[in-house]
């Protein structure tokens, strides 16, 4: 059977039991040009996103904004709230738990006040549940690098931060947002940390050191260790990673190895030209350095935090990686293996300069990408009172995570990057040790209000490939015909079928998908048509030899035709012919054969011809050999 079926090539790879798709996914690119702020938090939610930021600050009041994306990538609605608390707004730390989230409110670095912690509970339409603020009695909280974490096997969770005088603070909560415990670790200053899957905490410094501390039940009661690394920072990484990898918990996270500074002349002091060298390690559960990854360059970091990031629901086992400096994007797997080149997502470099972006990936193993896009005055300055925000969803392709767009000064997509092998870490133990720390808690007002009037405009595009094939196949023959299968879209077939990504049909005809997503509209045709050659779909055979005396309960006992595939004629004609070529046998019936007799006398044996003629109709098309079938035949006695 000649099967010409044009396929469909999907540039797609295989990690770790994840299917990556190269095209016919959703890529889409908005920038709202009012839409002011610093600082964005992605949250992915099964239908789209939310996305929070601190519009401003006022010395005496705290704002922020909660806005919610569709999965298109539309703006649906904007919240901001406000409150009368000294709590100011710094890189905000988000955690969801279940339709819930807890927004986590700090401090910059740069104002020099009382630091406060606030912490706010809403459910994902942005109602506000309760909000309070935490400090310690002796106000030397310290809140630039405070974490968020909660045990979901305890329903409790921690509030980690540091003090004034580099200690760390662990506070354990009930979700209502009461204080069950509260500890302080000496020695050692918070940045970030995780809880791993033996329900232990495991804290990195802002320079060497890092510990593991004991959560039994909602008490914080035992340093289980500490260790400090030579010669050596954590990154700036908001989560470090659990994996969980047969049975023991290991750590992911990332470290500085070198930093440069460029001299500067009457420079701004505001900018930056820090340059580090970064890579990620893993520990085990003791603390040992079990992996690490080549060096690779990243400006910067100083200003901007890390991403460390995996799809949810990946952690055990062996799983990507998504690690993010800045508008670098980097790709391993958790046994710190490079599963694809670097990426760079960039807004043009002569007009407009990338600030704080936020990184997340959702389940569908996209990357969505927030932040501000301000315009830059010269080469030193930027325009601080004219950003825009930009939101943006990628999806893996043969080329890496692409992100597509008309605009010019939306994002770029280059492979660049340097990867610098450094050497191997050294690591030894420190000794520190818990404390009691006494905290306080006040309730606080926090309002709501409604904003309008964004201006959005998508300079992106869905990118959905277009789906045709052709396949030539036997009349009755069934066939699936097929498109990808797109999250939040809908389909309709031409045979009626709707919201199906694929139908299966034995009729000859042209068959059309039509695929809607994000106001993009996709028809992708199929043909189903039958195989011209009638020999390659009714196949039939003729033996080449019988004998009819006293075989009358054999096969060859008598000439006919036979199918190797039953079907149905709608004409049929044979002919036995003798060699001086006088028609011995003629018959219309294809059940019907030839006894070797003639005019009631046996034919002797001998050599015999035949001539046969068929027809079958299929969907009112006639398939019949080009010519008559002859052939001989061989007559036994």
């Amino acid at each position: 059977m000649n099967n010409n079926v044009t396929k469909y090539i999907i540039a797609s790879f295989l990690l770790i039991g994840i299917v990556f798709h190269a095209s016919s996914q959703l890529s889409m690119f908005n920038k709202i040009d009012t839409f002011k702020g610093f600082y964005p938090k992605l949250v992915p939610l099964d239908r789209g996103f939310l996305l929070f930021n601190s519009p401003q600050w006022v010395s005496d009041t705290t704002k922020f904004r909660l806005s919610k994306f569709n999965e298109c990538g539309d703006l649906d609605w904007t919240n901001d709230y406000s409150t009368k608390s000294k709590s100011g707004m710094s890189k905000p730390d988000v955690l969801k738990v279940n339709n819930d989230m807890y927004l986590l409110l700090k401090y910059p670095e740069t104002i020099v006040v009382d630091h406060y912690l606030t912490l706010v509970k809403l459910n994902l339409n942005g109602d506000i549940s309760w909000s309070k603020t935490f400090n310690t009695k002796d106000n030397d909280i310290y809140t630039h690098y405070s974490n968020i974490l909660f045990n979901r096997n305890k329903d409790v969770i921690y509030l980690i931060t540091a003090d004034k005088n580099n200690n760390t603070l662990i506070i354990s909560l009930d979700t209502d947002g009461n204080i069950l415990y509260s500890k302080k670790i000496l020695g050692i200053s918070h940045r970030s940390s995780v809880v791993d899957t033996d329900g232990n905490l495991v804290i990195f410094s802002d320079r060497t050191s890092y510990a593991k501390v004991h959560l039994d039940e909602e008490i914080i009661d035992t340093l289980m260790w500490a260790k400090e690394i030579d010669g050596r920072y954590f990154a700036n990484v908001n989560d470090p990673l659990v994996a969980d990898e047969n049975n023991f918990s290991n750590i992911i996270t990332a470290v500085v190895d070198t930093i440069f500074k460029k001299d500067t002349v009457n420079t701004d002091p505001l900018v930056k030209l820090d340059t580090a060298i970064f890579r990620l390690i893993k520990i085990d559960t003791d603390g040992n350095v079990i992996g690490t990854t080549d060096g690779f360059t990243a400006t910067d970091y100083k200003d901007h935090p890390a991403f460390l990031k995996v799809v949810e629901g990946t952690q055990v086992g062996v799983f990507p990686i998504f690690f993010m400096v800045h508008d670098k994007v980097f790709f391993f797997d958790s046994n710190l293996n490079k599963f694809l080149d670097p990426k760079i997502y960039k807004f043009a470099k002569d007009s407009f300069e990338l600030r704080t972006p936020s990184m997340e990936v959702c389940m569908d193993v996209s990357l969505v990408m927030s932040g501000f896009c301000y315009k830059r005055l010269d080469s030193i300055h930027i325009d601080m009172d004219s950003p825009y925000l930009f939101v943006s969803k990628t999806q893996p392709s043969d080329k890496g995570f692409k992100l597509e767009s008309e605009e010019p000064v939306c994002l770029e997509d280059s492979t660049s990057a340097e990867f610098i092998p450094l050497s191997v870490m050294l690591v030894k133990d420190t000794i520190y040790s818990l404390d009691t720390v006494e905290i306080k808690v006040e309730d606080i007002d926090l309002t709501r209000k409604v904003i309008t009037g964004f201006n959005e405009e998508k300079c992106g595009k869905v990118n959905m490939t277009e789906k045709n094939d052709t396949v030539t196949l036997c009349p009755g023959t069934y066939y699936p015909f097929s498109v990808p299968g797109l999250k939040g879209a809908t389909y309709e077939w031409s045979t009626g079928e709707k919201n199906v990504t694929s139908i299966v049909v034995n009729k000859k005809g042209t068959y059309t998908a039509t695929v809607t997503l994000c106001d993009t509209v996709k028809v992708s045709t199929f043909v189903y048509q039958y195989e011209p050659e009638a020999e390659n779909c009714f196949e039939v055979y003729y033996p080449n030899a019988f004998f009819p005396t006293g075989r009358t309960d054999s096969l060859n006992a008598i000439f006919k035709v036979f199918q190797k595939e039953p079907f149905t004629y709608d004409e049929f004609n044979m002919k036995i012919f003798d060699r001086w070529g006088e028609k011995v046998f003629e018959t219309s019936d294809p059940d019907e054969g030839w006894d070797g007799t003639f005019r009631g006398k046996d034919m002797p044996p001998g050599v015999y011809l035949y001539n046969v003629t068929w027809k079958v109709v299929k969907d009112g098309q006639n398939f019949s050999p080009k010519k008559p079938k002859t052939g001989q035949v061989i007559l036994l006695r």
